[in-house]
């Protein structure tokens, strides 16, 4: 087996009673063991090991078990099947790749790498084009183009250095390109970080520059006005920032960069006129993504020290990362709509879940999904509105429910409680703002803990 070039480490061990000597070589494509001083070698980290880097991850959106990575090193990787929850994954290409995207859904799946844009149809089927010039972030932005699934458009450089639009195309055998003449990079605005347009209207187009100047488009990018006068945060410095249009108000806008000395996240309601800081509650750090629900009612973001929430209603940012979730760099969020899930892609732990339920909850609480716990607790509506439902599947007569915020602070107790088999108990929740909330039920030998959100 051939080794990864990139090798940080070498290390051997010697058996003192058959010394045999045994090599254990670290890569950026996993630990190798060799029996024979590196002549041949085996990859000991292919299964098990959940410590995948991902920069991005796009769900195939007409079957959501279909999920399609770019990686560090370990290239751009289509899942094959899953087991349990549990998903392996095969590669089709090494490599980096990151800034997945697809306007049908994943049938034409858009990716970058550092030095040629790529293509692959039905998941497989890979075309590639080789950049041109310099003067683009290392794995430069893409947008999906809007109207057809096999264009996008990079924010690339050229021969001078300057950042460009490219439209770059399918054309049957191959990919093809376009230059856009409009130069994002003069005034030493630095290279193209980030490109959205709204769902709302597909005319309207942003662009944000690695050093924080935006740019908008009401003619789908024939001609572009540059906000001179606002300052917003840079991108990583290579990989990019992040902007997203809102899905029920044309004109508003979120956009999120580096945030350690400014804040991270701001928002504009006049089409990039002007922007306020979205700052409350959220630490300084960068934040790499963001990806916000049908209705705007939550905006999440994948950030440098995990994933965070913002709820409108508070003007507010939580930690999102609960109980469950790793200590890590989250790279990238993805809402998949079919399965109410919210999707983070990290680096170095591969990919975590969060289900989510209706944002709206029209039917009442009794014709609701409930969700099972796996500590004979089941607890609906979630999300909840006024009140929530806990029943238990044993007899508890005195427990102690308590409430506790994003933060681990006590916001609500009822002591004494009386759960009977089967019998609902409600708990009102008005008294409670908008937010993440976790439901703890003592029953004096055991505890269970349950993650909600009151909208």
């Amino acid at each position: 087996t051939k080794l990864h070039a990139d090798i940080p480490f070498i290390q051997s061990y010697l058996d003192t009673i058959t010394n045999a000597e045994t090599l254990l070589i670290s890569t950026d494509g996993g630990l190798f063991k060799s029996a024979n001083y590196g002549v041949s070698n085996t990859n000991i980290t292919l299964d098990g090991m959940r410590n995948a880097q991902f920069y991005d991850v796009y769900t195939y959106k007409a079957l959501p078990e279909i999920i399609y990575v770019g990686s560090q090193d370990q290239g751009y990787q289509q899942s094959i099947y899953d087991i349990g929850g549990n998903y392996y994954f095969e590669q089709l290409i090494s490599g980096d790749y990151g800034h997945l995207v697809s306007s049908d859904g994943g049938d034409n799946l858009w990716m970058n790498y550092p030095g040629f844009t790529m293509l692959a149809k039905n998941g497989t089927d890979l075309y590639t084009w080789d950049f041109i010039g310099y003067g683009n972030l290392w794995i430069p932005p893409l947008m999906a183009d809007p109207l057809n699934p096999e264009q996008v458009w990079l924010g690339g450089g050229s021969a001078s250095g300057d950042s460009y639009l490219y439209r770059v195309y399918y054309t049957g055998g191959g990919l093809n390109y376009e230059k856009k003449t409009y130069n994002f990079s003069s005034g030493s605005a630095g290279a193209i970080a980030a490109i959205a347009s709204s769902e709302l209207n597909t005319d309207y187009w942003y662009v944000m520059t690695s050093k924080g100047y935006f740019f908008y488009s009401t003619d789908a990018g024939v001609t572009w006005t540059k906000n001179s006068v606002f300052d917003g945060p840079d991108s990583h410095y290579f990989y990019g920032s992040s902007i997203v249009p809102s899905k029920t108000d044309l004109g508003t806008v979120y956009i999120g960069g580096s945030g350690y000395s400014n804040p991270a996240v701001y928002k504009s309601t006049d089409n990039g006129l002007n922007f306020i800081s979205m700052s409350d509650g959220l630490p300084y750090t960068l934040v790499y993504d963001m990806d916000i629900l049908p209705e705007d009612s939550l905006l999440f973001a994948a950030t440098e020290v995990g994933p965070y929430v913002y709820v409108p209603a508070e003007n507010y940012w939580y930690d999102f990362a609960g109980l469950d979730a790793p200590y890590q760099v989250y790279w990238s969020v993805e809402y998949v709509d079919t399965i109410k899930t919210l999707r983070f892609g990290t680096y170095g732990r591969g990919i975590f879940d969060f289900k989510l339920f209706e944002e709206e909850i029209i039917e009442p609480p009794v014709a609701i999904q409930s969700i099972a716990s796996k500590d004979n607790f089941t607890v609906y509506p979630n999300p909840a509105t006024t009140q929530l439902q806990i029943v238990s599947e044993l007899y508890f007569p005195s427990a102690i429910i308590s409430v506790y915020n994003a933060s681990g602070k006590l916001v609500m107790q009822q002591q004494n409680v009386g759960l009977n088999i089967n019998v609902p108990y409600t708990l009102l929740l008005n008294q409670l703002s908008a937010g993440i909330y976790y439901l703890e039920i003592n029953t004096s030998n055991k505890k269970s803990v349950q993650k909600f959100i009151k909208s």
